[in-house]
Formats: structure tokens, sequence, C-alpha cells
């Protein structure tokens, strides 16, 4: 995709992400702080932090390999280059959330499928952090439509996304009974 097209997509994935109800009603939300051609979310951080939202970004932890939610407040003091070169929360940022406060939480990834599985970048981290978080938090993944595949394998370690959106709708997943 050219520089353009992943601007003007990730404008209409964003576009959907901020009108679901979801989204709407959450006080916590935890973002991502987007790299290389994921799908945008700077502007998307910043006009949270302006709604009053209480937003959070992956800290991430290479020797534990954990993701860490820090609260941020301003994200021109408090983010710096982390783990991959990309920017996270400070140490002295907004400190760390209970994973229980956690409403919403967005993350991008490699391939999903309509059953809400998800391929990452193959560490584990979104994985093992899914994996604490209270069940009554919404996961959604942000994906260009042309990251949605037919099927993926998940193992028992993978979590699975509760919504999919992309620039051209929004998928509730449908996990199968049988995976």
């Amino acid at each position: 995709m050219t520089w353009d097209e992943v601007e003007s997509n990730s404008r209409e994935i964003i576009e959907r992400l901020i009108a679901l109800p979801e989204y709407l009603r959450s006080r916590c939300i935890m973002l991502y702080w987007s790299c290389h051609n994921e799908v945008r979310t700077h502007e998307l951080v910043r006009s949270a932090l302006k709604e009053g939202k209480k937003v959070v970004l992956p800290r991430c932890d290479t020797k534990q390999r954990q993701i860490y939610p820090c609260r941020i407040r301003d994200v021109a003091r408090d983010l710096e280059p982390g783990a991959f070169g990309i920017l996270e929360p400070k140490d002295e940022a907004g400190g760390l959330v209970n994973l229980s406060e956690i409403e919403v939480c967005v993350m991008p990834g490699v391939a999903f499928d309509p059953e809400g599985n998800r391929v990452g970048r193959g560490l584990g981290y979104y994985d093992r952090f899914l994996g604490g978080l209270d069940e009554k938090a919404t996961k959604i993944g942000l994906a260009y439509a042309f990251q949605i595949v037919n099927k993926i394998c998940p193992t028992d370690r993978d979590a699975s996304m509760d919504k999919i959106v992309t620039q051209k709708g929004t998928l509730a997943a449908c996990p199968s009974v049988i995976k």
C-alpha cells in the first residue's frame, strides 16, 4: 500500500472504531502506537486523551516477554522509543493500570479471520496479555480489509478478538464451536 492509502484507509477504520458503542461508552481504553504500515493510531490516541478517556498503551518488557498496560496523559511528555523502536510509555508516565479497568483493548495484527482469530508478529506478547484481561473487556483488532483471511488455525495460547474493524466494515467475531 502507498502512504496515501495507509492514511486514507486508516482514517476510515478509525472513524468506524470511534462510532462503536463499546468505544463511545468506554472510560478506559487500551490502544497501541502504530508503526510501519499498521493502521495509524497516533491521532486516535490524541483524540481519546482530549475526550477525557483514560488512555493506556503497552510497555514491552523484552526480558519477561510481557506487555504492561501503562497510562499516558500527554503524548509528547509520556512516550519514548522502547522495545522494537516503537514509542511506548516512559516508566515515570502515568503508571500501571489494573487489567480490570480496561474496558476496550484495541490492537494491530498481521491477519484476522471471521472467527476473531488473530496472527500477530509471532512473539506472543498480546496473546499472553489478553489471557489476563477481564472477560468483560471488548477486544478489537484494527486491520485493512486485505488482512482478513478465511481461516486461521489458532493454538491454545492464541487470544481471539470480539470485533475486527476494517475500512470496509466491522466484523463481529463469530467463533466456531469446534476449533
